[in-house]
């Protein structure tokens, strides 16, 4: 097998665990709306809809962000049970493509909570889009690779320093 074989195997693992469990898309999904609720009810969009323009992008990062935190580390958690990592280890496939196949699978978790929650988040905070929206499309799958790069480099390396 070569190197973009392996990656897909394990997109494709991780894609069809999710698919089965649903844990992760679930999880995100009450979790990026409670925080859109819970900041939709503590900045009333209708009291103060300049101030709540002004600071509508930082509070859909915010909700994104924590959503996403929560699905990487489930899906790093699914690796670490029952020994999974030590078997990758033992096998022909480079640890690489274990990092890249899971930041390829996390990035399309978050992505499609993206697509879901953009258009509540408008809702709720009764935006208006002004200008080339076209640039949203571009600005939320870059903030998902890096943050989800960073997140997945992160607990991916985090094992690996916990063991004596």
């Amino acid at each position: 097998m070569n190197y973009a074989q392996h990656v897909l195997t394990h997109l494709r693992k991780d894609l069809r665990l999710e698919w089965r469990t649903k844990d992760s898309i679930n999880g995100m999904l009450f979790f990026a709306l409670l925080v859109v609720v819970v900041l939709a009810i503590a900045f009333d969009p209708a009291s103060y809809p300049t101030m709540t323009r002004q600071i509508s992008g930082g509070l859909l990062w915010v909700a994104l962000l924590f959503a996403a935190m929560t699905a990487l580390n489930q899906s790093w958690a699914r690796e670490t049970s029952n020994n999974v990592l030590d078997a990758h280890r033992l096998s022909a496939a480079p640890a690489s493509a274990l990092f890249l196949g899971k930041a390829l699978a996390n990035f399309l978790f978050v992505t499609a909570v993206e697509v879901v929650l953009a258009p509540i988040f408008t809702v709720f905070y009764n935006l208006h889009p002004l200008g080339e929206t076209w640039k949203l499309l571009i600005i939320l799958p870059l903030g998902n690779v890096g943050a989800g790069g960073e997140w997945n480099l992160l607990r991916g390396v985090e094992p690996a320093v916990s063991q004596p």
